[in-house]
């Protein structure tokens, strides 16, 4: 069994959109922040989906591959701490098709540990098409 490491790189391939997710394993600390995101609901706590999904991918998205913008290849800006800087989700959440992977991608990482495939949190399936490349410098 192979443990991952923060620092380590994995790359969440969309095939079919040639998109490539640079993303790492989230260290104990910031895991925990991402689960601790909760919202009030009718006078109760309830986990907040939303800001858990955004927290994840500031820590666990490193790169991309293969996104253009009328400006030409995008590449997210970071903060000097490594982390995306939030106002990369602007164009994040609005890559037609790869949005909902990434989401999901996200808050995997985010989980138990480093998937070894991206699920569709509705059907609890893999998504197709979608390549988890665990050890991308062999």
């Amino acid at each position: 069994m192979r443990a991952y490491e923060p620092s380590d790189r994995i790359e969440v391939k969309l095939n079919k959109l040639g998109v490539t997710f640079i993303m790492s394993p989230l260290t104990h600390a910031q895991k925990g922040e991402v689960m601790s995101c909760v919202a009030m609901k009718s006078g109760n706590f309830i986990q907040d989906r939303w800001e858990m999904v955004k927290l994840a991918l500031k820590y666990s998205l490193k790169g991309v591959k293969g996104i253009e913008t009328k400006n030409g290849p995008w590449n997210p800006t970071m903060e000097p701490d490594g982390t995306l800087a939030m106002s990369n989700l602007d164009v994040l959440f609005n890559i037609s098709g790869a949005s909902q992977i990434l989401m999901a991608a996200a808050l995997q990482f985010s989980g138990a540990g480093v998937p070894e495939t991206i699920t569709n949190q509705e059907t609890e399936k893999p998504f197709e098409d979608v390549e988890v490349v665990l050890d991308p410098k062999a």
